[in-house]
């Protein structure tokens, strides 16, 4: 059960973690295994389509994370109470190992889950975080990755976790399984019928060279020139602030108006990222025909521990990691009073990023939660963590709780789960819980 106020309520102050996807690229179940099932079957994908995914963890969908932000803009004054009360609330709950420490009989975490509900009816998210807001304070949605399984997490878990739009979505990288749902981030959007009605983008925050691939493979998405994201102090106080790079991308700084583009030696304006999907514009005898695209702001991040950026009011800072000895893909921190750090594709992590996290224990305590990749359970992969690295750098970081995420159909969530409660057994005395995650999973955080 979630942590609970004097009243017996869930604790007002929360706000909440919700796992939409926990699996590999490919996801779980595998098709070979569901379309040309070996004899024996593949025990996992088996089961993975035994029950309906709702309630089933091993049913995994792409690794992404909705992160439910309770925004607050108070005085100063009440700025101060409202910290000593939330510094109190996290040694109160003793965190999220205390608020989250047991399964139910399908392995499932009860902090979000009820098992007498029936299969059709939504879940009672009071049990997990109080949804009321206090004057001064608002929700706010900001979701990591949306890739190839966007558009089923938000029919799957939207509706069910009461999340009604996207506020911010930040991207690791532009792999497949991080960023193919981006055409369908309009499906969440309002677009007017009239072309002069304005429509609120989304804020999308992404490295250089992700924005590059996004513009090759939505290059109807990315008429808007991408502007650099506004920088915040660095979170260790005897770091520099981060020189910024100027980086927007130069093949954007031609485009002097936003919406105009060439066609045939004639200027008309095309709408295309715009407006409504209704409608043509003329110019020189040229039509052109706007369309109804996703709205999008694009806003650069730099690769860098030592640059913060503000997403929906959220202070989040990029940890780059190798995804593969080659790639650089980026992990992220946020939170206060706990300390969340999101790892969901990684083979090694870097000097300077390992060396920023054992500086930010050191300054403000141990990570809360980490999400970290597990990719498959005993044979090593070029560009993912496999479950003995995970473990490995499970006890560098030294969390209180880690969740694996990015897993095959390699690791049975009951059983993977029950050998990692004997490793944290076997490691007590360095108070670490590590549990596989699944689809649907919501934590109760203080950020």
């Amino acid at each position: 059960m979630a942590p609970r106020s004097d009243n017996g309520r869930p604790n007002s102050r929360f706000s909440e973690l919700i796992f939409l996807g926990t699996g590999s690229s490919t996801g779980v179940p595998t098709p070979l295994c569901v379309t040309q099932p070996t004899d024996p079957p593949c025990a996992v994908c088996h089961k993975a389509i035994a029950d309906p995914p709702e309630r089933n963890p091993n049913y995994r969908c792409n690794p992404s994370l909705m992160i439910r932000y309770r925004s607050r803009s108070y005085t100063a004054d009440e700025g101060v109470t409202v910290r000593r009360e939330l510094a109190n609330d996290c040694c109160d709950s003793n965190g999220v190992a205390e608020a989250n420490s047991r399964e139910g009989t399908d392995g499932r975490r009860e902090s979000c889950t009820s098992e007498s509900a029936d299969l059709t009816d939504s879940v009672d998210l009071t049990d997990s975080v109080d949804l009321a807001l206090s004057p001064g304070e608002q929700w706010r949605y900001i979701q990591i990755d949306a890739g190839k399984c966007f558009r089923e997490q938000v029919l799957r878990w939207f509706v069910r976790r009461n999340i009604p739009t996207i506020d911010a979505l930040i991207l690791t990288h532009e792999h497949a399984d991080a960023i193919l749902g981006l055409d369908d981030v309009r499906g969440l959007q309002r677009i007017p019928l009239h072309p002069a009605d304005h429509v609120a983008p989304l804020s999308v925050f992404l490295a250089h060279h992700c924005m590059a691939s996004v513009r090759e493979k939505f290059p109807y998405l990315t008429l808007t020139p991408a502007r650099p994201a506004p920088l915040l102090p660095s979170l260790l106080p005897s770091a520099a602030p981060a020189a910024h790079t100027g980086v927007t991308d130069t093949t954007d700084a031609d485009t002097t108006n936003a919406g105009d583009t060439t066609i045939a030696g004639t200027t008309t304006t095309d709408t295309t990222n715009a407006d409504t999907g209704v409608g043509v514009t003329r110019g020189g005898g040229v039509t052109k025909v706007s369309r109804r695209v996703s709205r999008i702001d694009w806003q650069i991040i730099e690769e860098s521990v030592a640059a913060p950026f503000s997403a929906a009011g959220l202070t989040v800072t990029p940890l780059p990691v190798q995804h593969g000895e080659d790639y650089i893909a980026l992990g992220f921190e946020f939170g206060f009073p706990h300390r969340i750090v999101y790892i969901s594709d990684v083979s090694k992590i870097p000097p300077t990023t390992l060396a920023y996290l054992k500086a930010r224990q050191q300054h403000v305590g141990r990570i809360h939660l980490l999400v970290i990749d597990s990719l498959y359970f005993d044979h090593p992969h070029a560009t993912h963590f496999h479950l003995p690295q995970t473990l490995d750098a499970i006890r560098e970081l030294q969390p209180k709780q880690a969740f694996l995420v990015g897993m095959t159909h390699e690791f049975d969530h009951h059983k993977v789960n029950s050998l990692l409660r004997d490793w944290s057994i076997k490691y007590e005395a360095e108070d670490i819980d590590v549990q596989l995650a699944h689809d649907g999973l919501c934590i109760p955080v203080l950020l």
